[in-house]
């Protein structure tokens, strides 16, 4: 769906087609050997960077355990602003989500959530609204 992720080295992994264990298995391998980066979007699609909660696929659970060694996780929420001067900005947060050793899929969903929405608060201005 998006062409020109290819010239950085991407490709889509097709939900529900034999081709995925390869695909998250060639990862594993990849990131087992230092100085290998993959860009992963574990929610399994591109989408807008106001969504409050992140829907993450289980694949991140298959490939994680089949990494051998140290392999550093790091999540990355990337806001853009629009409004704030004449040219658009890019804010990345980055969380450390430890090792590869330690994984656990719930508390790494969590633990990005909680990252994710303070992101959003930090960035974007919110009004206190009175419950009525």
């Amino acid at each position: 769906m998006k062409p020109w992720l290819r010239f950085f080295g991407g490709f889509s992994i097709a939900p529900g087609t034999p081709s995925v264990n390869r695909s998250l298995d060639q990862m594993a391998k990849l990131l087992s050997q230092p100085g290998h980066v993959v860009l992963m979007f574990p929610q399994g699609k591109l989408e807008s960077n106001h969504v409050r909660k992140i829907e993450m696929k289980d694949g991140i659970s298959y490939l994680i355990p089949k990494i051998e060694g140290d392999c550093q996780l790091i999540w990355s929420t990337q806001l853009i602003e629009y409004f704030e001067s004449l040219k658009t900005s890019v804010y990345f947060d980055m969380l450390d989500c430890g090792t590869a050793e330690n994984f656990d899929f719930d508390q790494f969903r969590n633990q990005i959530n909680i990252h994710h929405q303070a992101a959003i608060q930090r960035q974007l201005r919110f009004t206190q609204e009175d419950k009525a």
